[in-house]
């Protein structure tokens, strides 16, 4: 059941601080001035770009001050606060039966040396083997340690694909990444959650006549489910989880993951059950159902986009509640042990 409000947080903010860029907000910042306007509070509004801060620095307080901003602009924020950023929750152990696909730890390395290794063309007659090799490999990849240090994105072994060697030049080959097979995605949504209630779902990629497949007693499940385990904890306050309706599953067995001979950097994280793990199902030829929900990340509420759909209010309510969380003395404590 989707909740319209929740109790507001007294005498916080007592000043924001916005990006801005070319002079003016994103679209975000803007909601947010847009909604503390509308409540009528006292609230000092401090307009800064990140070269003006990285110049003149910050005078933050965690005690009254908000901060609205990508995700470098709260990493600069956190630090001027000498307080330390969560780890990615992208995948919690306690959701992993809704992912139905295999995600592993790899590094950027490995996906160049080892997932995406293409086998050059030969003028000798190929065997499938030869030529499954020289199939251009596709997966989906995004940091596993550091928070957003980069968009996740599709790496490909197609020569022309300037991605994965973009990414080795800004970091070393040894950074964490996770890994996961491409699935077939008719339509994805972002579920906003404030204080471990569903406050909006919005379709963000998609059509209506496949977007109507999504399956919202599973998503209010996962939303109980995360919000209840000690994963969802801090995550509770304010996040944000997506899901997709799939057409077909992963080919789990053709996948370049680390049964292929990579060394896995921790544990392998799969999706549920026999079906996913086989890339079968009780649909007709071993393929799942048209129109199957599954997880595709949660993500951690500060800095998080706003797609149409979210209201001021509930995306305003969202950075509040999570920045109140990430500033507070428990929570520091918490993450440094």
């Amino acid at each position: 059941m989707l909740a319209s409000s929740v109790q507001g947080r007294s005498g916080f903010p007592r000043r924001v601080f916005v990006q801005v860029f070319d002079g003016k907000p994103s679209p975000e910042g803007g909601l947010v001035l847009e909604e503390l306007q509308s409540r009528k509070e006292s609230v000092t509004v401090v307009l800064k770009t990140t070269e003006e801060i990285l110049k003149h620095g910050w005078d933050l307080s965690a005690e009254s001050d908000l901060v609205v901003g990508d995700f470098e602009w709260t990493r600069m924020a956190v630090s001027a606060l000498k307080l330390s950023m969560p780890d990615p929750p992208d995948y919690p152990s306690c959701l992993r039966h809704l992912l139905q696909r295999k995600i592993w730890t790899s590094t950027l390395g490995e996906v160049q040396e080892v997932h995406l290794r293409r086998s050059p063309p030969s003028s000798a007659p190929q065997t499938a083997e030869d030529q499954d090799k020289n199939t251009i490999r596709k997966l989906f990849i995004k940091p596993a340690s550091e928070t957003k240090a980069f968009s996740g994105l599709v790496a490909s072994s197609d020569p022309e694909d300037f991605w994965l060697p973009y990414l080795l030049e800004q970091f070393p080959p040894s950074f964490p990444v996770f890994c996961s097979e491409l699935l077939d995605i008719a339509a994805e949504f972002r579920v906003y959650v404030v204080d471990s209630a569903i406050r909006c779902i919005c379709r963000y990629q998609g059509n209506e006549s496949e977007a109507a497949n999504l399956d919202r007693n599973l998503v209010e499940d996962a939303v109980r489910i995360l919000c209840e385990s000690p994963e969802g904890s801090d995550l509770k306050h304010g996040c944000g989880i997506d899901f997709a309706v799939v057409r077909v599953p992963p080919l789990v067995a053709r996948s370049p993951g680390p049964d292929s001979g990579a060394r896995a950097q921790g544990n392998v994280e799969t999706g549920a059950g026999p079906a996913a793990a086989s890339g079968q199902s009780d649909a007709p030829g071993g393929r799942m159902s048209r129109g199957m929900t599954v997880l595709l990340e949660v993500n951690d509420g500060f800095s998080l986009g706003a797609y149409e759909g979210l209201s001021r209010q509930d995306y305003t309510d969202l950075l509040i509640h999570r920045w109140i969380r990430l500033t507070s003395a428990q929570y520091q404590q918490s993450i440094e042990q």
